[in-house]
């Protein structure tokens, strides 16, 4: 309506740009605040310790051949609040967190009977499968999200 009458220093096109370009940005911050990608930043940092607390084979197995990360979620929660709480974050409880990982994209549920979204995996027992893009043997990729495992 008053598109004719006032004068901005810019035009509708690029006010349109801007808007579109803030909220991908806001959608990429959300992502990176999300529950779930807070837990893979607190691996990763806790995976970059030179005396890392977290190992393979004991915490997660890496299957490069099916792109399967094997997660012992159980065993890791303890690094995720850790993390939270010296970055100020909130955190989940560890039911209520295995809640949210289950909705995770790449969260794999499991397939074997009886044992509901849970896995058995030889030398690891009963864990969580996530699906992953392989950028190397030390560094892969969880729905865009870098690990260095």
């Amino acid at each position: 309506i008053f598109a004719d009458k006032l004068k901005f220093p810019f035009s509708f096109a690029d006010l349109c740009r801007k808007v579109i370009t803030d909220m991908l940005e806001k959608n990429e911050m959300f992502n990176d605040l999300n529950d779930v990608n807070i837990f893979w930043d607190a691996l990763n940092y806790e995976c970059m310790q030179p005396h890392s607390r977290i190992s393979e084979g004991k915490h997660y197995i890496k299957d490069l051949d099916q792109k399967i990360l094997y997660v012992k979620v159980h065993l890791l929660h303890p690094f995720y609040v850790e993390f939270c709480r010296k970055n100020d974050i909130e955190h989940f409880d560890l039911p209520t967190f295995r809640k949210q990982i289950k909705s995770y994209p790449a969260f794999v549920a499991g397939t074997q009977e009886s044992r509901g979204d849970a896995y058995t995996k030889n030398g690891l027992g009963s864990c969580y499968r996530f699906a992953f893009e392989v950028k190397d043997y030390k560094h892969l990729s969880i729905c865009g999200k870098e690990l260095h495992l």
